[in-house]
């Protein structure tokens, strides 16, 4: 452990850890929305096999169970008043015909 005197050396350390070839570091795209730079570490085998660049994004299902079910609640009631929309427009089409 070594203190830095702020981000651009640690920046610079972590470019001179992820050169050669076997680079210790390995830089992550940016993330929407991320300022930061990232990096993901090749120490182990399991990290190096892994494409760093794979990050998973958190799929719906994993939202909380209450706004998930808010918003199927939501468009199945869309749903219902679309189709409801069409059958009056239908009948009132009828009456010009």
């Amino acid at each position: 452990m070594r203190p830095f005197s702020g981000t651009e050396e640690v920046e610079s350390v972590l470019s001179e850890l992820g050169k050669g070839d076997a680079p210790l570091v390995t830089l992550l795209p940016a993330r929407p929305g991320q300022k930061e730079r990232r990096y993901v570490q090749m120490l182990s085998e399991e990290t190096a096999r892994a494409a760093p660049d794979e990050q998973p994004a958190t799929p719906l299902k994993d939202a909380p169970p209450s706004r998930l079910q808010a918003l199927e609640t939501e468009v199945i009631d869309l749903k219902e008043q679309m189709s409801q929309l069409k059958e009056e427009f239908a009948a009132f089409r009828r009456q010009f015909e």
